[in-house]
C-alpha cells in the first residue's frame, strides 16, 4: 500500500519541530536545501523523499525509519535506555567531563557524531591495550 508523501511530510515536520529547528537550520545541519525540506514537509516532492534524508532525520529525531515511512513502530522494537546526566553507568554517577562529552555529541550532525565515536573507540582500544604492553615488556 503506497504511503502518501503528505503523511511522511507531516512526520518530518513533527521531528523538525521536536528538535527545535527551522527549515533552514535543518537544511544546514543535514546538507539539504530549505526549499527541498519545504517540499518534503508539504508532500510536494515529485520524486519522493530520498531514503538518505529519511535516515538522517530519523537519527536526528531519535525515531525509526519505520515510523517516518508508515507512522507505526515495528512490532519488536528493543531499545537500550538512554544515559542522561542524572543516570549512572555501572553504578557510578557521570562525571562533569562525561556529561560534557555527551552534550557535545548530541549537538553535532549525525555524520560527524559517527566519526567522533569511531575516533573515541580507537583511542579507547589503544588506552586499554597500553597497560598490557607495559606489563609484557616488564616480564620479558
Amino acid at each position: 500500500m503506497p504511503v502518501a508523501n503528505s503523511d511522511i511530510g507531516q512526520r518530518i515536520r513533527f521531528v523538525r519541530q521536536k528538535v527545535g529547528l527551522t527549515q533552514p537550520e535543518l537544511g544546514e545541519q543535514l546538507g539539504v536545501e530549505k526549499a527541498a525540506i519545504s517540499k518534503y514537509e508539504a508532500g510536494e516532492a515529485k520524486r519522493g523523499v530520498p531514503i538518505e534524508f529519511l535516515a538522517k532525520i530519523a537519527e536526528l529525531g531519535n525515531v525509526t525509519l519505520d515510523w517516518l515511512i508508515t507512522g507505526r513502530e515495528p512490532a519488536r522494537t528493543v531499545q537500550a535506555p538512554a544515559v542522561t546526566t542524572a543516570q549512572e553507568v555501572r553504578g557510578e554517577p557521570l562525571s562533569q567531563e562525561e556529561q560534557h562529552v555527551i552534550t557535545m555529541l548530541r549537538r553535532i550532525a549525525p555524520e560527524a557524531r559517527q566519526k567522533v565515536v569511531g575516533d573515541l573507540t580507537g583511542h579507547y582500544i589503544e588506552a586499554m591495550e597500553a597497560p598490557l604492553d607495559k606489563k609484557e615488556a616488564g616480564n620479558g
